[in-house]
């Protein structure tokens, strides 16, 4: 997989599960946070934070939607317990997975 990724995608590409939150911010802009588990997705650096421009491929497994958090900010979205999102808006699940055991409820 690894050889595929680096030719359709460049030396650099990396292929990774993802829990990401998106927030609207108007006139076609969207916020978004990522957990990426288990896996370490810095470029080359020991600073703490690093701004990569590049390119996201998105496929989406489940797509939940609430209006609840609504005034929580980024840094809180960011920390927020995704088990959080149990119970919320099911907008797409293709594959029929398990909500609650993918976030983490046994």
């Amino acid at each position: 997989m690894d050889t595929y990724v680096k030719m359709m995608f460049g030396e650099n590409a990396i292929i990774t599960p993802m829990n990401m939150i998106v927030q609207n911010m108007g006139n076609k802009v969207s916020l978004c946070i990522a957990q990426i588990p288990n896996i370490n997705i810095r470029f080359g650096s020991i600073l703490t934070h690093q701004l990569i421009l590049g390119d996201a491929v998105i496929r989406p497994h489940v797509v939940l939607e609430s209006e609840k958090f609504m005034g929580h900010g980024a840094a809180a979205l960011a920390t927020m317990n995704w088990m959080d999102w149990a119970g919320e808006n099911v907008v797409m699940n293709p594959a029929n997975i398990n909500i609650k055991q993918r976030l983490g409820f046994k």
